[in-house]
């Protein structure tokens, strides 16, 4: 049987070592009844060797004098050098009159020894050098396993010498003290969500889309969190940092691009919780870029002004009306006037914080994935990507927003790339206006043609016609279901606080009329006027005290979800990954609260709209990993 058995097959994944050990015992010389336990190895064993390329072993009915020579086999002192390791042993387990879990082999009898253990298992696992490892137990008492096996772990972690873990998480099928009840079902949830995800919402939020791996705490929560029984619950134990360790059921490699979220929702004019499209106005600006974008002459146009007059609208409803999905719904919406056509922008990048290289790797990733550069075994650095876009047989045209907010990058991206790319390619840029030490200004230094300039007095008029048509389309009484709010009036109030309080326009008439949608007042009413948020910090403020559930920390709803947000705000460059998050969440509370992974996705749920899911980044075991980016509001706001 068990020798003879064995089931070995050999794989590489993503340039390190993935090993999946799976132990099955269904037969039993002495008793203990027939199970059905490798069938749930051999269907783990296959998800993970189709799916990201483990190399699998599974050894079957093993008996108590070959347990030890194939276990050692199989989990060599070193042998997963850096990489990621799953452990499952499924079978009959008993509690030894030692307090220790015994693993019963094939030939093993009732109340003997506890030779083969949980503990011996996780030091094997520990020493062959995986950075990222997940001890399984499927057994009766399994948690007794749990118990037994983070002892070990937990010491061996702090005095091993490297190479050693970085993680170790250990999942019983079962409490202590419990019975193994519903046989096979353990096995059947780790398959459903190894292969569809989690269900819950909230829990998918992690299994990001554009992510090929998930970390290994994500799917134990995810098995727990949706444990679909009473009659037996499974135990979890963690140590360290998790990092990407399983195969994402959800990710797709031809996910279909998106548009930036912030340039999508400035281009309909709404909030990520509304629905719908309300942009209005700006036809003179946009009859401007649409003429240009036609022309095969490369070069770089700027749309300037100042902070919330509308430029990401401008430049946002341009690319959604070239990304197929996005011009889908806008055309169902009504007819479309100064229309570039679809696929007419071939790349886009919000810039705010990011360097000159990672500002050429996005570029250079999404003229890969539309097939206009061939993809290189890395991402093309900015002279690289300078080099290929000027081979090309016609100018590509890409779109830059908030050159300003890189801040101190902005004046490298704008020299280093943006004014080689406008020789050989058609460049659309929106940015304030900002100037070197010397005095030097930003536009003038770009602009190969006229900047459109949204703060020019010449625009004054069309734009305070576009934000009272823009607050008759939101605030229509049967939109708001308030027939005593005259959109007029509101319209008038919005304008006078954004000149008295120096306030961009377009934003505070968003952030308004979102806010009167969900309350709105009685414009009949003397002093209705202060009803209204009168600038974007203020409406933050008065959003997130709606939030009346304390975080899973604790803390008060509002003040959690202040502090959390406000991390977020200080990420650099597109976003930061979601264990980060918490960490810089922790360090910067004002209220000395430690937030943890259940805060993250708890604000995420209670406020959505100031977050944007990015695409993964690379960790350093090669795989992406989800990062979560403020929304352009929030940091408006910051």
């Amino acid at each position: 049987m068990a020798g003879a058995g064995e089931c070995r097959e050999e794989a590489t994944a993503s340039g390190r070592p993935c090993q999946f050990v799976g132990v099955g015992i269904d037969h039993y010389k002495h008793g203990f009844g027939v199970l059905a336990a490798l069938a749930g190895v051999d269907a783990i064993a296959k998800i993970l060797s189709n799916a990201r390329g483990f190399a699998t072993t599974v050894l079957r009915d093993v008996t108590m004098s070959q347990v030890g020579p194939d276990l050692t086999i199989a989990l060599p002192m070193g042998g997963v050098d850096g990489g990621a390791l799953v452990v499952l042993w499924a079978g009959h387990g008993e509690q030894s009159a030692e307090g220790r879990l015994r693993l019963i082999t094939h030939d093993d009898v009732a109340n003997a020894s506890p030779l083969c253990t949980a503990d011996w298992v996780a030091g094997q696992a520990v020493r062959t050098g995986a950075t990222q490892v997940l001890l399984v137990f499927d057994t009766c008492s399994s948690g007794q396993a749990a118990i037994d096996a983070a002892q070990v772990v937990g010491r061996l972690m702090a005095d091993l010498p490297d190479p050693k873990p970085v993680w170790v998480g250990i999942l019983a099928s079962a409490q202590a003290y419990e019975r193994a009840r519903d046989e096979g079902l353990f096995a059947a949830e780790l398959r459903r969500v190894l292969e569809q995800g989690p269900r819950d919402p909230i829990l998918r939020l992690r299994f990001n889309s554009f992510n090929q791996g998930v970390r290994g705490d994500d799917v134990i929560d995810a098995v727990v969190t949706e444990w679909p029984t009473d009659a037996q619950r499974p135990e979890p134990s963690m140590f360290g940092r998790a990092g990407i360790l399983l195969p994402n059921p959800l990710y797709d490699p031809d996910a279909p691009e998106r548009v930036v979220e912030h340039l999508l929702l400035a281009a309909q004019g709404r909030a990520p919780d509304e629905e719908g499209s309300f942009f209005t106005g700006r036809d003179d600006q946009l009859a401007e870029i649409f003429h240009w974008i036609g022309q095969p002459e490369p070069g770089v146009l700027v749309v300037t002004g100042p902070a919330g007059s509308g430029k990401s609208a401008i430049v946002g409803r341009i690319v959604s009306l070239s990304n197929p999905a996005e011009r889908t719904s806008l055309l169902a919406q009504g007819p479309v006037d100064n229309d570039p056509g679809e696929g007419s922008v071939d790349a886009h990048v919000h810039v705010r914080r990011l360097t000159v290289d990672r500002v050429a790797n996005l570029i250079d990733e999404q003229l890969c994935r539309k097939g206009i550069l061939v993809q290189d075994a890395q991402a093309r650095d900015r002279y690289e990507l300078l080099g290929a876009v000027r081979r090309l047989d016609k100018p590509v045209t890409i779109v830059l927003d908030g050159l300003d907010e890189a801040e101190a990058e902005a004046w490298a991206i704008a020299d280093d790339l943006v004014r080689d790319l406008g020789r050989f390619a058609r460049v659309l840029v929106a940015t304030r206006e900002m100037a070197r030490d010397g005095g030097q200004p930003l536009v003038a230094t770009l602009a190969t043609m006229t900047p459109i300039d949204l703060g020019d007095p010449q625009w004054a008029e069309q734009s305070d016609a576009d934000v009272r048509r823009y607050v008759r389309r939101w605030l229509e009484p049967e939109g708001s279901g308030a027939t005593a709010m005259d959109p007029a009036l509101v319209a008038e109030q919005i304008l006078h606080l954004a000149r008295a309080n120096d306030e961009g326009l377009f934003l505070l008439a968003r952030v308004i009329t979102s806010q009167l949608r969900t309350d709105p007042v009685d414009t009949s009413t003397p002093g209705w006027e202060t009803a209204l948020a009168t600038s974007v910090e203020a409406a933050l403020a008065r959003d997130l005290g709606r939030i009346l559930e304390p975080s899973p920390s604790g803390t008060a709803g509002p003040v959690a979800a202040r502090e959390l947000l406000s991390a977020l705000a200080w990420g650099y460059g597109t976003g930061v990954p979601d264990d980060v998050w918490v960490a810089f969440a922790t360090g910067l509370s004002k209220t000395g609260s430690r937030y943890s992974l259940a805060d993250v996705y708890w604000v995420l749920a209670a406020a959505a709209r100031y977050v944007v899911a990015a695409d993964g980044w690379a960790s350093p075991g090669g795989v992406d990993t989800p990062r979560y980016a403020a929304a352009p509001l929030l940091c408006a706001s910051r």
